[in-house]
């Protein structure tokens, strides 16, 4: 029924007459996606990846493994892989914690990136090719006439160069592989192949240790937890292959400090000692109550925010002085306000200063150490400044109430002065000119030189009309300008934005005598 034709090109021809009918098994389509799955075929896992164009000449790309390879060896269950695998090996790794997980995983090789691919009864996995090595071919290197053997480890991270004698490296390839089989609460790596690179030495730090003499000597230096650590190894007459591993476990002092930052942060979490800041209170208290007013430890007093609000007597009475009912030279000043980002690690720096004519210098009246720069600790500010002002004018002033207030757009600004001064204190609020004209120059860039030298000019008309009209006009000329082109549109909300506040800013709406 079947013929074989042998041709010259020595192709060989199946023949099959057309009145056979051929008939594939009932599970055949099942039975091979199923050998599809476990991943035993004879294709190639690279076509998984993605392409990588920076292969070294020599690197032969591998064939597709399935887990049915690592059939009969033994699994063995590990807290971290053991450097320098090699060979058919698996390894089991669980309960690890997701942020140890990746020191865990390292085994002393220079792996690829990891690609996935699939295995039948794995939900998620991770295959990676040994990245290999080079080997430096100059025979008068420093290296080999040193050491007697050929440098293939020390060499360019950027390119295949000998770091001792710059010469080119030769390639060679390794084709050994990883599998990693991500579960629920384990990790399974399977390894195949055998290496040709050199192993990076993995040394094991002795953490719990560090921990423990930081924790009960905070003020320790590096130096001295490697001295405390090897001595000890000594009193306790040890041998010296453990002599030797305590050593190496704390011979990097950059690692020391590392595990050191960790656990200060860990125990003061933004670098600051709250129990130091009561005791500094108590000291302060003697002198005068305002110094250190309150404090608040959100860890103990999770109702309030985390603060420090920090002012004086002296500073309260010129805040008094500042009323503007009163007849005093101070009742003609503005209140600055701000928040400072960079002052104190982890916190935002709240400041109320006024400017002293006598003394021609910015006297801040308060500041607040917050964790942030919302409209809730804005808010609590403003109610402990008022607090602090009644206390130092023995209940004759129940509440700060200046000319006015000078600060930027931030919202949180805005509203945490309205919820506490009500609403009248936002007709007395001003914000900086200097804002609006950076914001103007930062704009202008991004428009022609004649386009931007236009916006600069009627954004100053803008600014510096007196009356309703004639800032009416310069407004109409420049939605004009922006509507002339598309490529100005982005400036329709930005005039939008301020032509919203014009109260805080414009002249023809602000107070006469506010600040520019």
């Amino acid at each position: 029924m079947h013929e074989y034709i042998n041709y010259e090109l020595s192709f060989e021809v199946l023949v099959i007459p057309f009145n056979v009918c051929i008939c594939r098994p009932k599970n055949t389509k099942k039975k091979e996606k199923e050998a599809l799955a476990t991943s035993s075929d004879s294709g190639s896992e690279s076509e998984e990846r993605s392409t990588d164009s920076d292969e070294p000449e020599g690197y032969v790309k591998q064939r597709k493994f399935g887990p049915e390879l690592w059939q009969g060896v033994v699994l063995q269950k590990v807290e971290e892989l053991p450097s320098a695998i090699d060979g058919m090996s698996a390894f089991e790794l669980a309960n690890v914690e997701k942020k140890e997980l990746r020191n865990a995983l390292k085994d002393g090789r220079k792996w690829k990136k990891n690609c996935p691919t699939k295995w039948k009864g794995h939900a998620k996995v991770r295959y990676a090719d040994c990245r290999g090595s080079y080997m430096c071919t100059n025979d008068n290197c420093p290296y080999k006439v040193h050491y007697g053997v050929i440098n293939t480890t020390q060499f360019e991270k950027s390119g295949n160069q000998c770091k001792v004698c710059g010469s080119d490296g030769k390639y060679v390839p390794c084709h050994a592989r990883r599998y990693i089989s991500y579960g629920k609460r384990k990790v399974r790596v399977f390894h195949q192949g055998n290496h040709t690179c050199q192993p990076i030495v993995k040394t094991t730090r002795n953490v719990q240790k560090i921990k423990e003499l930081v924790k009960n000597n905070p003020n320790i230096k590096p130096a001295e937890i490697q001295s405390t650590i090897v001595l000890s190894a000594f009193r306790n007459q040890m041998d010296w292959q453990t002599v030797e591993k305590e050593a190496a476990s704390v011979v990097n002092r950059k690692q020391i400090s590392n595990i050191k930052q960790k656990i200060r942060a860990e125990t003061e979490p933004h670098g600051h000692n709250f129990e130091a800041i009561v005791n500094f209170k108590e000291y302060c208290d003697e002198k005068d109550k305002l110094y250190v007013y309150k404090i608040n430890d959100r860890r103990g007093n999770p109702d309030q925010p985390s603060f420090v609000f920090k002012s004086s007597e002296a500073k309260m009475k010129l805040a008094v002085a500042m009323d503007n009912e009163k007849d005093d030279f101070l009742s003609e000043e503005f209140c600055f306000f701000d928040g400072k980002h960079n002052r104190c690690r982890g916190f935002v720096t709240l400041t109320a200063i006024v400017y002293h004519p006598l003394l021609r210098k910015q006297i801040p009246l308060a500041i607040m150490e917050a964790e942030k720069e919302t409209t809730e600790n804005v808010e609590l500010f403003w109610k402990l400044f008022n607090e602090t002002i009644s206390k130092a004018s023995n209940g004759s002033c129940k509440s700060f109430n200046p000319i006015g207030w000078c600060t930027d757009m931030a919202g949180a600004n805005l509203a945490g002065l309205v919820n506490v001064f009500e609403v009248d204190a936002k007709k007395r609020i001003k914000s900086c000119e200097f804002h609006f004209k950076d914001l103007r120059n930062k704009k202008a860039q991004r428009l022609d030189i004649d386009s931007a030298k236009e916006l600069k000019t009627l954004c100053d008309e803008l600014l510096r009309s007196t009356t309703v009209a004639a800032y009416e006009e310069a407004k109409r000329e420049l939605d004009t300008l922006i509507a002339a082109d598309s490529d100005r549109e982005f400036l329709t909300t930005w005039i939008s934005w301020w032509h919203e506040r014009m109260g805080f800013i414009f002249h023809a709406f602000a107070s006469t005598n506010a600040l520019q």
